[in-house]
């Protein structure tokens, strides 16, 4: 099963501009990026009035709205917004941005007419930078990490998570605060986990119908980058002491730089996914803790390993549950180049069938992410090249690096299975922009048929978050 490595570098989009961004920077459109700018975002006016293709496909009478991100995040490949919807059709957005030198701040805000007008995005958190140092063939590498905000809605509260740095960057805490008033304040944060020297990366976050909230994360303790994740049961203030979810092989840790994912069932049963590193193989795998559990079970593989890899994609999986059945999204490139697959599993059994996405797809796809709304249908979101991307030659070493192929620009797809099975509607862009690179998107829908996307785009007059708001009838 091990295939040759034929991708042009790591993963991910941002090596693909580039040259975009050499170029923007020689003529003027950006300015070095050390000293950003820590001003508010304000809507983004320029981006509405470029001309643009006419929009078409079911995403057509969408409602976008974009915010400026400031010029160090042009580089950034992790960061992405997150969007959430309560019970009263409030929709909520945020995001991280780096706006010092050693500083990034954590924005929020939200809408109370399904997604017409957001209120002025506001600062709700300052963090410092946190730099993991870890050995790499012989060296020290230091590598920043990131906030990655949350999002998670029940009844009429929402949740926010986020990563946060003291000013000397020295380390990290994994925080969570609640608001009750449809973020208008929100309590005070506290940690997920137990123990200081957890240094807790590549988190995810979810919360059941009924209030219990589960958080997974990549965790240093150590010495080895490990998954991790606790609990907090509905109507306790404090998180249950964290767990491993699994050491790694020969206690090394898994592939230390994707996003772990986690999901609560309508049984607070918990999920935790995870991409490993087996045998130098960067697949997917997925450990369960029910009710009655006191330990995570023994990690399950999504599918036989494939796809072996001298690197770290920067690509985590996605879950969604609807009733027993699991579903989980993910990347790999066991075909020569990045690929999104969805797996489906009941969850008491976890044998897994799997699927491509959308296999007609042109060039490269990454970044998926999964809902299920509340009439029952599982709802996709990734990114996929607008066209075919050259590959190098069979045999030549994949290196770890965040730079896939240039092309015509990336764009965000979105696909639904009404049925939540292996089904899948035909994909449809939402915005397609041609010479744009769009990446890092997020989903949410209500049980009106509100459903909200949110991602990142970049081209020559800068980088910005975009979200889009549709009425799924």
């Amino acid at each position: 099963m091990n295939q040759p490595n034929t991708l042009r570098s790591g993963t991910l989009w941002i090596g693909g501009v580039v040259a975009l961004i050499a170029v923007a920077l020689a003529v003027g459109y950006f300015t070095p990026p050390s000293e950003p700018k820590a001003a508010l975002p304000e809507v983004d006016e320029k981006t509405s009035q470029q001309p643009a293709p006419e929009p078409t496909g079911p995403w057509a009478t969408a409602t976008l709205h974009s915010y400026p991100l400031s010029t160090a995040d042009i580089r950034d490949t992790q960061e992405a917004p997150v969007v959430a919807v309560d019970a009263q059709q409030r929709i909520y957005l945020a995001w991280a941005s780096q706006t010092g030198s050693g500083e990034r701040t954590l924005f929020f805000t939200s809408s109370n007419d399904r997604g017409k007008t957001f209120a002025a995005p506001r600062a709700l958190r300052k963090s410092g930078i946190f730099k993991a140092v870890s050995p790499m063939n012989g060296k020290t590498v230091a590598r920043e990490r990131r906030m990655l905000p949350h999002l998670a809605a029940y009844g009429d509260k929402v949740l926010i998570a986020w990563g946060e740095a003291p000013t000397d960057g020295q380390s990290i805490r994994y925080l969570v605060a609640e608001s009750m008033d449809g973020g208008v304040t929100f309590s005070e944060p506290i940690a997920v986990h137990e123990g200081e020297d957890a240094r807790p990366t590549f988190t995810d976050f979810s919360v059941s119908p009924h209030g219990q909230i589960a958080a997974s994360w990549l965790d240093s303790r150590n010495r080895a980058q490990q998954p991790f994740a606790a609990v907090r049961f509905a109507g306790s203030e404090q998180f249950s002491t964290e767990q491993m979810i699994f050491p790694g092989q020969d206690n090394k840790g898994v592939c230390p730089c994707c996003t772990t994912a986690v999901k609560v069932a309508d049984d607070e049963t918990v999920v935790v996914a995870y991409r490993g590193q087996v045998d130098g193989f960067r697949d997917i795998w997925v450990s369960v803790k029910r009710p009655s559990d006191t330990q995570f079970s023994t990690p399950v593989a999504v599918m036989e390993p494939t796809w072996k890899f001298e690197g770290c994609p920067h690509d985590g999986p996605s879950l969604a549950i609807k009733g027993d059945m699991l579903h989980v999204a993910w990347m790999d490139a066991r075909s020569g180049k990045q690929r999104v697959y969805h797996g489906l599993a009941n969850l008491h059994e976890l044998k897994f069938t799997t699927h491509e996405l959308n296999a007609r797809g042109p060039g490269t796809q990454s970044n998926a992410r999964l809902w299920v709304d509340a009439r029952g249908a599982l709802h996709a979101v990734w990114e996929e090249s607008l066209a075919e991307e050259e590959l190098t030659e069979p045999g030549e070493k994949s290196r770890h690096e965040h730079a896939p192929p240039t092309g015509a620009g990336r764009v965000i797809m979105h696909s639904s299975s009404p049925l939540a099975n292996e089904a899948f509607e035909i994909p449809h862009a939402i915005r397609a922009m041609p010479g744009k690179f769009q990446t890092r998107p997020g989903i949410a829908c209500d049980s009106t048929g509100l459903l909200v996307a949110a991602w990142n785009e970049l081209d020559e007059s800068g980088k910005r978050l975009v979200i889009a708001v549709r009425e799924d009838k």
